[in-house]
């Protein structure tokens, strides 16, 4: 799939089934403190399952493409993609982002330090994953997996 950028470049992915890059945070990237906007309107910053998911917030119990007003912006929601291990004490424990493999395209395309993404098979979850996945992928390190499928970017 194609998605074309703000600057009005095109990007493409490539999908490698069964592998995954990050290895709990490593290798991904944390969105929390991030500015960008993508191109329909998702801020990066309110995406991470924990921020967006995690207990009293807008988006809790929002499953699916719905939406709630998440620091003033209406933000896709996908909390069915959210797992306790995302919040430890009150605080966010992953860089996970919940959402569907079309919202975390859209979020890898507005960074360019994005390199792909690690999408969950069955759970609209994935993580945005940085340039140490390359390597790996060039010479066929990346782990098995039976839960994510890596989405590089072209």
């Amino acid at each position: 799939p194609l998605a074309v950028l703000s600057y009005g470049w095109a990007a493409a992915y490539t999908t490698l089934p069964e592998r995954q890059c990050h290895s709990g945070d490593d290798r991904a990237i944390d969105t929390r403190f991030r500015t960008e906007f993508t191109t329909s309107g998702q801020q990066l910053a309110v995406q991470g399952c924990a921020f967006k998911c995690g207990t009293d917030t807008a988006c809790t119990g929002v499953t699916g493409n719905g939406t709630a007003e998440v620091e003033g912006v209406d933000t896709l929601c996908f909390c069915d993609g959210f797992q306790d291990s995302d919040v430890v004490d009150g605080a966010p424990a992953s860089s996970a982002v919940c959402g569907d493999v079309a919202l975390c395209m859209e979020l890898c395309d507005a960074l360019p330090a994005c390199y792909g993404v690690d999408t969950h098979s069955s759970l609209p979850r994935c993580y945005l994953i940085t340039e140490d996945c390359a390597p790996l992928a060039l010479t066929g390190q990346l782990a098995q997996s039976g839960e994510y499928h890596v989405m590089l970017k072209l």
